[in-house]
């Protein structure tokens, strides 16, 4: 089987969807000897590949949107979208990640030209901004080009419980749909051995007697990071780690109990997890970000919003959260961490946790239900409708 797969940017960006179609493009070429074209905005480094079977090709773009708004939503080239075009035609299947990126919509005209299957991977389910025109602009999309690729797609894969429950009137047909959750690769989520979680905090400079809350994410509005501000000028006595990038810069903030660490590869998050005590995501949308899967795969505890506990029905009581935000009010976000603090450290739940997530998700389980589905989406036989795979 040979695979076009597109999306916005390659995983050196940063992004959990990039990264999750990293994940699945190797699973694929390694376990099921796929081989994969890989579509991508030529914004950084595409990074080290290995695998002969994924060719990854980075295309010239636009990405001032971003630069401008902290929306990661580049605009492809002409000589790009040809070149996607041919790769279209000469694939078995195009799979395209989130149908709202102008790279998957044009992905999608370029399959139905030329009669190539489309597997849609649909990350997000309700969009929010934190801006009311962003947010009109996002449902106009849904209603439209949304309706339009979930009607033309031979298959749609939700990452969360929540996306499906959000998509599934919208879709023409439901037996299109299926959830599959996303894997956690768990050797380079393994906790280093060689020192305890208080040496590890010594050798980065922190306080091993006050506990370490993390935000990972796109320095943005829409991911709560206005709110983060408001947590930590109400709480001094924690430590506070930010690490993505965005064009907010939390350094301005001037507060003491922040540290900025900016870009973090995949490697060396596996060591922020494993410091903090909390993962806080005040998101204003989210389908089931990777970071928590990360984090809870380290044993940290999370703060959130309901729609990501609501997410994976089988870790929600894991997750604690409040109500999604309507505008960047911080006091119920320090309430609930308050209260989440109290009693810190957990040692033994920590381990709890770990176990609990470790044993619901695996890459491999993930890699193979894709293949399931692309054979199905080759072949022409959804499953029964509103299924789902572990």
């Amino acid at each position: 089987m040979h695979i076009t797969v597109v999306t916005h940017y390659f995983p050196a960006h940063g992004g959990g969807i990039e990264r999750v179609a990293g994940h699945i493009c190797a699973g694929l070429a390694i376990r099921h000897g796929v081989t994969v074209e890989w579509f991508a905005s030529r914004t950084d480094a595409v990074g080290e590949n290995h695998n002969p079977s994924i060719t990854m090709v980075p295309v010239g773009s636009w990405n001032g949107i971003e630069r401008l708004t902290g929306l990661p939503y580049p605009l492809w080239s002409p000589r790009a979208l040809l070149e996607l075009s041919r790769a279209v035609a000469r694939s078995d299947a195009v799979h395209v990640h989130d149908f709202s990126y102008p790279s998957s919509i044009f992905a999608s005209i370029f399959a139905r030209w030329h009669g190539v299957p489309l597997l849609l991977t649909q990350h997000t389910g309700a969009v929010r901004t934190g801006n009311r025109v962003f947010s009109a602009l996002f449902w106009i999309a849904e209603q439209t080009i949304g309706r339009w690729m979930f009607a033309i797609a031979s298959r749609v894969a939700c990452v969360a419980q929540t996306t499906h429950a959000h998509w599934r009137p919208r879709a023409r047909d439901e037996a299109k749909l299926v959830t599959i959750w996303n894997g956690l690769d768990f050797e380079k989520l393994r906790s280093p051995r060689t020192r305890t979680r208080a040496q590890l905090r010594g050798a980065h400079g922190l306080d091993p007697n006050r506990p370490i809350v993390l935000f990972a994410g796109r320095r943005v509005r829409k991911k709560g990071i206005n709110i983060v501000r408001g947590v930590a000028v109400a709480l001094p006595d924690v430590q506070f780690l930010v690490a993505g990038r965005g064009p907010c810069d939390p350094r301005k903030w001037a507060l003491p109990n922040v540290r900025v660490l900016g870009y973090v590869d995949s490697d060396g998050m596996a060591q922020i997890y494993e410091l903090a005590d909390v993962l806080l995501l005040p998101s204003y949308s989210e389908g089931f970000p990777l970071v928590v899967q990360e984090a809870l795969g380290c044993g940290a505890m999370i703060l959130s919003t309901d729609e990501v506990a609501g997410a994976c029905p089988p870790v929600a009581d894991l997750i604690t959260h409040c109500p999604v935000p309507r505008r960047d009010n911080s006091e119920p976000w320090i309430a609930a961490l308050r209260r989440l603090l109290v009693n810190w450290p957990r040692v033994t739940e920590r381990q709890a946790r770990k176990h609990r997530a470790r044993a619901i998700w695996s890459w491999e389980r993930c890699v193979d239900s894709y293949y399931e589905v692309l054979v199905q989406t080759c072949s022409g036989t959804p499953k029964a409708a509103g299924g789902s795979l572990p």
